[in-house]
């Protein structure tokens, strides 16, 4: 994938950092990474490096895929159950 549109991972994989920095659940980032993905795939055909129409239809289809495999984080997240990362390590590996 990385070798099809480098530019639009890259994103993707800032977008998964900062939001995982900031709310320390990997299932927030993990949708919000592949959300980016046709997003900065639309930009990057219109402003930056054409993208083919394939590749730009595989990433739509990934980030797709993404969401609907994390339906259960999504329910788990709205209901307040999600697992989260401790900010800092306190001997528990995950924390309500």
């Amino acid at each position: 994938l990385a070798a099809l549109a480098i530019l639009n991972v890259v994103v993707a994989a800032v977008v998964w950092c900062v939001v995982f920095k900031a709310t320390r659940y990997v299932s927030v980032a993990s949708l919000a990474a592949a959300f980016m993905l046709p997003v900065s795939t639309l930009v990057t055909r219109v402003i930056v490096a054409p993208v083919t129409r394939p590749t730009a239809v595989l990433l739509a289809v990934i980030a797709i895929l993404v969401i609907v495999r994390h339906r259960t984080n999504i329910a788990r997240l709205v209901a307040g159950q999600e697992n989260r990362f401790p900010n800092r390590p306190t001997g528990r590996i995950l924390q309500r």
